[in-house]
């Protein structure tokens, strides 16, 4: 009985993604039928993906995927002897 406490808010952390494979650095990579893997996260239908020559993920060569409802995407067609970054959100 009696009255209500104060209002207090409290906000939960989100899951991060974690990428899973290739793993960091990773060298000698196939350049066809190479699979980007990473977690599952909690309610998420759908994931973004970037794909690119540079770091900054602003290159002419950048790719992206949106919407994806897999944790894996198979990549093909990449060049030899090229280092690639990626991310999911």
């Amino acid at each position: 009985e009696g009255e209500w406490s104060e209002i207090r808010s409290f906000r939960t952390a989100m899951q991060r993604i974690t990428l899973i494979e290739p793993s960091l650095g990773a060298e000698k990579q196939k350049t066809n039928s190479l699979y980007l893997k990473w977690n599952s996260v909690n309610g998420a239908t759908k994931y973004d993906l970037q794909l690119d020559i540079q770091n900054t993920f602003d290159s002419a060569e950048m790719k992206e995927w949106k919407e994806w409802s897999l944790t894996q995407i198979d990549m093909n067609g990449l060049r030899n002897n090229t280092t690639y970054y990626w991310r999911v959100r």
